[in-house]
């Protein structure tokens, strides 16, 4: 069976955060059944809280845009929310609702972007100004129904301060996951 190159991306991405957030001493659970996050991880002091993260990731042997990343809704799970009578704005904004920190792996670079969940809604809410227009970022029920996506690129154009240096306090920087699980620095 051929891999996908999504899925490919993935498995490189999800086992570099992973090795990275157990070097901070961190346990690092992946969640079988799949339940709409990448990661489980906990404190090895206190496993009673933990942080739910979900992995974004760019292959630079396929794509060059090495600080773009994509939230996508599948056209499956835009035909269930349909059923079901949820919003299709609804549907992405459930994903990251799920979530209390993404992780955005710029393998290119050696970057991993930490980001809360706050801090990524404010990142796809500043990328409307450049693709805010791109039929597959607007979320409605089209017929037949099609999978959607919102963008995440630290580098898309935006007026005053360009998005990377609003963020680049999130650049390899895991210390919120540390103070969310209650390691603080």
């Amino acid at each position: 069976m051929k891999m996908i190159p999504q899925s490919f991306t993935g498995m490189i991405t999800e086992s570099r955060v992973r090795q990275k957030l157990e070097s901070l001493g961190l346990i690092v659970k992946k969640p079988i059944p799949d339940i709409g996050i990448d990661f489980e991880v906990f404190s090895p002091l206190d496993r009673s809280k933990s942080a739910r993260i979900l992995v974004k990731g760019r292959n630079p042997k396929m794509i060059k845009t090495y600080r773009w990343f994509q939230l996508r809704v599948q056209k499956s799970e835009m035909e269930s929310a349909k059923s079901s009578g949820i919003k299709a704005d609804e549907t992405w904004r459930k994903k990251v609702d799920m979530i209390d920190f993404f992780i955005l792996d710029a393998v290119f670079y050696d970057e991993m972007w930490v980001l809360t969940r706050e801090q990524t809604l404010k990142l796809i809410s500043l990328n409307k100004y450049q693709y805010g227009l791109r039929p597959d970022n607007i979320f409605f029920y089209e017929n037949p129904v099609k999978g959607k996506q919102k963008e995440m690129n630290l580098e898309a154009q935006v007026p005053g301060i360009p998005i990377i240096e609003q963020f680049k306090t999130c650049r390899n920087n895991f210390v919120p996951i540390l103070n969310f699980l209650g390691l603080n620095l």
